[in-house]
């Protein structure tokens, strides 16, 4: 029953992102930010895709990038996705169309907060053999639409918390363990911070450390 509760009652979606590499150089998206602000968000309409934007270039130290090859600029881009379209090739079709969408249309406003002008294609990283000109540059960056059931990003809706499966032994199975952010953790939301509270319970349970977690669920 408790099992069947929580699927009946803490819902989940379908998320999408995109990452851009810009190379060295070239202008760094505006998205309407104050300087010296390195992650921020952005939303232009209810209703348009990929509206949650991060400046993430801190982390280009820790990709692997040599010489002349190495960007200046990466920004990730997240929403909520719809169930629709149902096939996985279909819905990263679509993941491939909001990125167009946010470079030339709705969200090129916000690009252009920091440039003046269209977005320059060529401003994209793009080190393939005969790498091509234009909107084509788009292929070389990375999109994903999270669509299988173990991908969902698990929601803090309205009256779900109590209805979430605690990490100890107490799910009416003997020996099983939960760990992760979709478990009643404390926290209870979609958050690496919530990840690893709702792991440390679990391994708690196992093995009885760390006695003391601030903020968890006992």
């Amino acid at each position: 029953m408790q099992w069947q509760r929580a699927t009946e009652h803490v819902a989940t979606t379908r998320t999408q992102s995109l990452q851009v590499w810009l190379r060295s150089g070239a202008p760094i998206p505006g998205h309407g930010r104050d300087a010296g602000q390195p992650i921020t968000g952005f939303w232009y309409d209810d209703e348009s895709p990929l509206n949650v934007w991060a400046d993430m270039s801190h982390l280009l130290r820790y990709e692997g990038w040599s010489g002349t090859q190495a960007p200046g600029h990466v920004s990730y881009y997240v929403s909520p996705m719809s169930d629709a379209p149902a096939r996985h090739t279909d819905a990263r079709a679509s993941v491939r169309r909001h990125a167009e969408r946010v470079l030339v249309g709705e969200g090129a406003k916000h690009l252009r907060a920091a440039h003046a002008g269209p977005f320059d294609w060529s401003h994209l990283v793009d080190h393939r053999p005969d790498a091509p000109q234009g909107m084509e540059r788009l292929d070389a960056q990375y999109w994903r639409a999270n669509t299988y059931p173990s991908e969902r990003y698990v929601l803090s809706v309205a009256g779900s918390t109590e209805h979430r499966l605690l990490p100890h032994d107490r799910n009416g199975y003997r020996n099983l363990y939960l760990a992760g952010d979709w478990t009643r953790n404390g926290m209870n939301c979609g958050a690496m911070e919530s990840a690893v509270m709702g792991g440390l319970l679990c391994a708690r349970a196992f093995d009885g450390f760390p006695r003391k977690i601030v903020g968890a669920s006992e």
